[in-house]
């Protein structure tokens, strides 16, 4: 395959291979998650999106490695249905239970007061540690999420289809609604078929969830 120039620096970033990305697995409520580590430094805990996991947000774990040490893990439901867990799917009443389970992870992994860092549903992961556990933070970083969460018609309408219809990976519509995430209409590109693919990685029933908890 032929890229052009301009796209060649985000394939290389993006082929490097998810799978040889230093995972292991912990245990939080009645569900195992992933986390990853990557460089050394400062800590900075980077929690993820709607949709995705960690994957979705390992390019920017590998730029921020370059000067701290990152930790990035996957939330609960992620995993949902099972990939051979002998767990059952932990059911996430509110983004409270997030917050919650985040401020378990930094006390598992002897973290002390480190930055976190939220992007998209994940910035509202972050404020609400924040909010609840302040003590468990020593900085905040909040990305792609707004001062407060209001419905939109294009978030509701991809809510309910969701909610009630069986979608293929490809379905024009929601992968529509997927490209809201860039701020525009992206340029065809490597990275948009990569945003697409890790997103249908998690569950319709888990993204329609989270959306009705913002």
């Amino acid at each position: 395959m032929r890229l052009v120039e301009k796209w060649r620096t985000t394939w290389t970033m993006l082929s490097e291979g998810i799978e040889q990305r230093p995972v292991r697995s912990v245990r939080i409520g009645d569900e195992w998650v992933d986390v990853v580590r990557l460089g050394r430094g400062e800590p900075v805990v980077l929690v993820p999106g709607l949709a995705g996991s960690w994957k979705l947000l390992l390019p920017l774990a590998r730029a921020l490695a370059r000067h701290f040490e990152v930790i990035t893990y996957g939330l609960r439901g992620d995993h949902f249905p099972s990939g051979g867990l002998e767990t059952n799917r932990g059911q996430v009443r509110d983004i409270s239970e997030y917050a919650h389970d985040l401020a378990c992870l930094i006390d598992q992994l002897g973290l002390e007061c480190p930055t976190i860092f939220g992007v998209s549903f994940g910035g509202a992961i972050a404020l609400e540690l924040a909010v609840e556990h302040p003590h468990r933070l020593g900085a905040l970083i909040v990305n792609g999420a707004e001062v407060r969460f209001r419905p939109t018609l294009g978030s509701t309408i991809a809510r309910r289809v969701l909610e009630r219809f069986p979608l293929p990976s490809d379905n024009r519509f929601v992968n529509q609604f997927f490209h809201l995430l860039y701020g525009a209409k992206p340029d065809p590109s490597p990275l948009v078929d990569y945003v697409i693919d890790r997103i249908w990685e998690t569950d319709q029933s888990v993204i329609a969830e989270r959306l009705t908890m913002l």
